[in-house]
């Protein structure tokens, strides 16, 4: 069961004047999955997709749950009303508003119920674990109903698997990785030209790029191997401070955009010279931006109050996918202390509290809170550079 609470204002993925929806941070939405939510949930919580809830757990390499419904009673309790109140099957279905063939799983995973003798159940873990077949194509096999063969897998002591751990069967199986690599690396198609040729999801396409170690390409670029994320920062450094590349200069060397080169920056505590002044005339104005964040006692004190802890900017480093600085989702009156009252950007807000900015701009149009214009300074950037 989800622990987080959807505030009444954060439901819904529909905000005005905004229809463009940002991939969330994989890190925030593992830990809600974790916590127990739904995909459903977590889309509603993050105000995003759920096809988008799908690929950022898969981008984070999360083992997906099983999509069976869980019995709302623990097993005792469902022994008790089974034995001791001598409540029949149709009778329990009735009482936890449930299907007939449900309970019956329910009551086989807490072992009540004798396997089937006339089922090979050595063949049928063969079917189900080794050979990947589904439930169905197993039922079709043996003549049962679908549910009976749930209910000998339960009984035989064989896990349920996710529906996203399957075997490519239809128009999945003719997408191989050779094809893949053929049609996407050396000839260049785009995802969508494969996904109209082979006839998957969106979804699909990206977690096979993702399992072959192909990075999604920008634009009309080759596909690449992904790049550590600490290595491109160390590279945007040296090309930065030592050689005196400008952000636009040291974007195009690395083949990547300049506002990452900026947060690579920031983040490895390099200063960041004022837009526009070169190197050899930088002064003071050079920005080191968590020293900067962290220095602020209004934002000290407002971190403090809500409990996020305040990091050493000398040893900064960005959380691993699954931790956060903070727990999620974002408190509102945090958001709106930061984002409101102080004027931090949401890329401040976001090293601030462990998360990825995607994180906290869903957030904050889940809130109904205005977002500011793009590329323009916050407020509190006004204030303390000038």
């Amino acid at each position: 069961m989800c622990a987080v609470t959807t505030a009444p204002e954060a439901r819904g993925t529909q905000f005005p004047g905004w229809s463009k929806q940002i991939d969330p941070d994989p890190a925030s939405v593992a830990a809600l999955y974790r916590d127990g939510c739904t995909e459903r949930e977590i889309a509603r919580i993050l105000g995003v997709s759920r096809r988008r809830v799908a690929n950022a757990l898969s981008v984070a390499g999360v083992e997906r749950r099983p999509a069976a419904r869980a019995c709302p009673v623990d097993d005792a309790e469902l022994r008790r009303l089974y034995h001791d109140e001598q409540l029949t099957q149709a009778q329990l279905a009735e009482l936890l508003d449930a299907a007939p063939g449900t309970v019956a799983r329910w009551l086989a995973e807490c072992g009540i119920g004798t396997p089937d003798p006339r089922i090979d159940h050595q063949r049928l873990r063969q079917r189900y674990v080794d050979e990947q077949a589904t439930t169905r194509e197993i039922a079709a096999e043996l003549g049962l109903s679908h549910n009976r063969v749930i209910r000998e897998l339960a009984l035989a002591g064989i896990p349920r698997r996710s529906r996203h751990d399957r075997r490519p069967t239809g128009p999945r199986a003719a997408l191989t990785d050779e094809r893949l690599a053929e049609l996407y690396v050396e000839r260049g198609l785009t995802i969508r030209e494969l996904t109209v040729m082979f006839g998957v999801s969106d979804e699909y396409l990206r977690k096979r790029l993702r399992q072959r170690g192909l990075a999604k390409r920008p634009g009309s670029f080759k596909a690449k191997l992904p790049r550590d994320r600490s290595e491109l920062a160390a590279d945007a450094a040296e090309l930065y401070a030592d050689a005196g590349l400008g952000l636009r200069a040291v974007a195009a060397e690395l083949e990547v955009s300049a506002s990452l080169v900026r947060e690579l920056l920031h983040e490895t505590g390099v200063a960041v010279r004022p837009p526009g002044v070169p190197p050899r005339r930088a002064d003071n104005r050079q920005r080191r931006l968590l020293h900067d964040l962290y220095a602020d006692t209004e934002v000290a004190d407002v971190l403090r109050r809500f409990g996020v802890p305040l990091q050493d900017p000398a040893s900064w480093e960005r959380p691993s996918p699954f931790h956060t600085f903070v727990e999620l989702p974002l408190p509102a009156a945090l958001v709106e202390e930061l984002y409101v009252r102080l004027g931090l950007s949401a890329f401040h807000i976001s090293l601030l509290c462990g998360v990825g900015s995607p994180t906290v701009l869903n957030r904050l149009r889940a809130l109904g809170m205005d977002c500011r214009p793009s590329g323009q300074p916050c407020p509190w950037t006004l204030r303390t550079y000038g």
